[in-house]
């Protein structure tokens, strides 16, 4: 997993609105969008060849990952937001060399399915969660490949709705950042 640095992070400062946002560099939440839109859709049509298949794994669920990143007032939900992606980018890459295996193999052989990890509804339910802060707090409590990287008292301080810096510390060079 790669980190955030400064350098990746530009601070965007709204004299009109007295408020600062903070938001990916410009190139790399370019390729990570364009990361994220090819993935998705390699993902897609691997599935679409398998038969068996009447789902497939989404990146970016109802795009709140890539919204979060393009700006928050927050930079440790920035921070979380950035930690999230990774991992689904990481899942997605898995999925596809599941998905490409499972198309290779001959009918006659029988392949170990895994379940299904996250329910439909907990994607559905995210279209109805109006904050960058909800939408986060629903990923990290609901989806299991997010809840199952906190340990018990992470895992606490999310359940206590606590800052996101006691659920996933910033790392100490972007603190400067704040």
């Amino acid at each position: 997993m790669i980190n955030l640095t400064e350098d990746n992070i530009e601070k965007v400062e709204d004299p009109n609105r007295s408020m600062t946002k903070y938001k990916l560099e410009e190139s790399l939440m370019d390729n990570l969008h364009k990361t994220t839109i090819e993935l998705q859709e390699f993902i897609e049509r691997a599935a679409d060849l398998l038969e068996e298949r009447n789902g497939h794994f989404t990146i970016n669920p109802r795009i709140t990952l890539l919204h979060i990143l393009r700006g928050t007032t927050s930079l440790p939900q920035l921070n979380v937001a950035w930690k999230a992606i990774q991992k689904q980018l990481g899942i997605g890459h898995h999925t596809l060399q599941k998905y490409q295996q499972q198309y290779k193999q001959s009918p006659e052989e029988e392949m170990l399915l895994s379940p299904i990890s996250t329910v439909p509804e907990l994607h559905s339910e995210l279209q109805n969660l109006s904050s960058a802060d909800q939408c986060l707090h629903h990923l990290y409590q609901k989806f299991p490949h997010h809840n199952n990287q906190l340990v018990e008292d992470t895992e606490t301080a999310l359940n206590q709705q606590k800052s996101w810096l006691s659920v996933i510390p910033l790392l100490p060079t972007l603190k400067k950042k704040l």
